[in-house]
């Protein structure tokens, strides 16, 4: 966005924020979207592919009996216990107050399983040169707990399950000299993997980052926008297969969404203003105020807010332990003594500390006067992570985002009907005309959809039909092995787009039948030798589309030659149209 204001400010954002736009009067002078970019060439666009586990999906359950190993967020001591009551937990909690290893090791197998067998399928598999991949993790702990997972999955593809010395670090706060690590990310062959909670999220180019994994879930639509232009960057062919050799171009990244990242509205920041301007004071800070005769009503009723909120969130364990050190009152009974207090009118009224403040201090006496009680208060507000060592998490779904594939979908369906007049190749497949279709039209129909937009490939709009198909069956998955690549696939693509086929399927899977068809009228006799000859030129049609004499002779002039020897130079042109036919439609009109 580029602003001016009433003095001639120029202003420059890629993530225009309210108060920026009230600061130039909303003057905005240009306005150059992500899409706009897209089309222009300056940055690529996402592809999708959501995870899905059990426990991300629905929270779970840390059952009575199992093992947990809880860490004091106030202390940072550590015990291994067993959980003596069932705790529900829900998504939002997950990998702050609950962690749970099997959660976290599911979402990475899910990733790395799609890594060679869905994102890439054409890359060679080399696991030292995965695709670069940049993990939003939630916390600093958090980011630490993937790492583990990270090690431990990926290091089944190396010697001794254990992963090269730099494969994946953590870019955090506390991980080291970010600026170098960032550089290292960028540049180095052998760091592939990066885990970050924010410091790679905005402001840092890494051209060569193909995959963001998001195991963090996003409310700001600035922050979101940042995070996502990470990926967005373009780079040179040859500069990204210095750094991943086993790679071609970049023409999209993958945003890998195991949190529902992408599937609901995000908001604009606003400015945070506290009641009355003033800061609230936290339980440790108002403790202190009240132990140094402090004891205004607002303080007062502060704590009582604060000791009913630790009854309510507090685990049994903890309130007993909390208990037996008070001796003589629970931290509910002295919330409710306050709360009487001040509704019975009971309290004199507070001046300042130089008072006795007796009533009030009665009131809180029983916790103000207990050094360990009040240890153990602050160390149950801070909270726990509770790491559930038993608890197993399960996969629900790992595929590309059905929003996102129809989205592709319903624009490349627009586009046929559009120009099943203008592109010849369309104007046969809509008409349902029993006309061969040349490499030169499907060439013309293959550059016109990737002018029209530059993700319209031919793997990809079949894997966005795959996904909306869900388990129908009517889309068959391309073979990886000999269907990826091949130009005829449009052919199968416009008329299962048009709704003339009821299912898409690739036309080297049906070449077989389709060939032994044209084999078997009665007027052609091939001899073993001839016959394997017609297949190689059918085969070769199947993959290109139809080809005249001259296009035979300069692809596969030896072929042409013994091509020469069945047919005739001058029935050739006609035999291959008729080969055509058969391995396009099954038949001749």
């Amino acid at each position: 966005m580029t602003y001016f204001s009433n003095a001639k400010i120029i202003g420059l954002t890629a993530t225009p924020t309210p108060e920026a736009e009230a600061f130039f009067n909303k003057n905005r002078v240009v306005n150059y979207t992500l899409e706009k970019s897209v089309a222009d060439g300056v940055n690529v666009p996402p592809r999708v592919y959501r995870i899905k586990t059990q426990i991300s999906e629905d929270g779970g359950i840390i059952k009575d009996g199992e093992n947990v190993k809880q860490i004091s967020n106030y202390t940072g001591n550590e015990k291994t216990k067993k959980q003596k009551e069932d705790v529900d937990f829900t998504k939002t909690q997950l990998d702050r107050s609950v962690v749970v290893p099997s959660q976290i090791e599911t979402v990475v197998r899910a990733y790395k399983k799609a890594i060679y067998e869905s994102l890439y399928p054409d890359r060679q598999k080399d696991w030292n040169m995965i695709p670069k991949t940049l993990f939003f993790a939630k916390t600093e702990n958090h980011a630490k707990d993937i790492l583990e997972a990270i090690k431990k999955v990926f290091g089944e593809e190396f010697q001794n399950n254990k992963l090269p010395e730099h494969y994946a670090r953590l870019i955090t706060c506390k991980a080291g000299n970010s600026n170098q690590l960032i550089s290292d990310f960028r540049n180095n062959k052998d760091f592939r993997i990066a885990i970050t909670v924010t410091l790679v999220a905005t402001g840092t180019d890494v051209k060569p980052l193909e995959m963001l994994v998001f195991m963090r879930d996003i409310n700001s639509e600035v922050l979101y926008t940042q995070m996502k232009g990470r990926g967005c960057r373009t780079i040179a062919d040859d500069k990204l297969k210095n750094v991943t050799t086993n790679a071609t171009s970049k023409d999209f990244y993958y945003l890998v969404d195991a949190v529902g990242v992408t599937e609901h509205e995000k908001s604009l920041p606003t400015p945070f203003k506290d009641k009355n301007g003033e800061r609230v004071l936290s339980l440790e800070a108002l403790l202190e105020h009240l132990a140094h005769g402090e004891l205004s009503d607002e303080n007062l009723n502060l704590l009582a807010g604060y000791l009913s909120n630790v009854n309510k969130k507090a685990e049994t364990d903890d309130l007993t332990e909390l208990h037996t050190l008070l001796k003589t009152i629970t931290i509910k009974q002295i919330a409710i003594n306050i709360f009487d207090a001040f509704e019975n009118k009971t309290l004199p009224e507070y001046k300042d500390i130089n008072e006795p403040n007796t009533e009030r201090k009665i009131l809180i006496s029983p916790l103000l006067n207990n050094v360990k009680a009040r240890k153990k208060l602050l160390e149950i507000n801070a909270g726990f992570r509770k790491i559930a060592l038993d608890t197993k998490d399960t996969l629900i779904s790992a595929g590309f985002s059905k929003e996102q594939s129809k989205q592709y979908i319903d624009s490349f369906e627009k586009y046929l009907d559009k120009n099943k007049d203008e592109i010849e190749a369309l104007r046969i497949l809509y008409n349902q005309e029993k006309v061969a279709i040349t490499y030169n039209m499907l060439k013309d129909l293959e550059k016109k959809l990737i002018a029209y937009n530059n993700q319209f490939k031919s793997e990809f709009l079949w894997t966005c039909y795959q996904t909306l198909d869900g388990e129908s069956g009517n889309v068959k998955p391309l073979n990886k092995e000999n269907e990826l690549g091949v130009l005829t696939n449009l052919i199968q693509l416009v008329r299962y787009g048009y709704k003339l086929d009821n299912e898409l399927v690739s036309l080297k899977r049906k070449f077989g039948s389709y060939f032994n068809l044209y084999c078997g009228q009665s007027w052609r006799k091939f001899t073993e030798e001839q016959l394997e000859i017609v297949r190689q030129i059918a085969e070769y049609i199947v993959q290109n589309g139809c080809v005249t004499n001259n296009d035979l002779y300069n692809a596969k002039s030896d072929l042409f030659v013994k091509a020469i020897k069945i047919f005739g130079g001058d029935k050739l042109n006609e035999e291959l149209q008729t080969i055509s036919k058969y391995v396009f439609y099954g038949k001749v009109a």
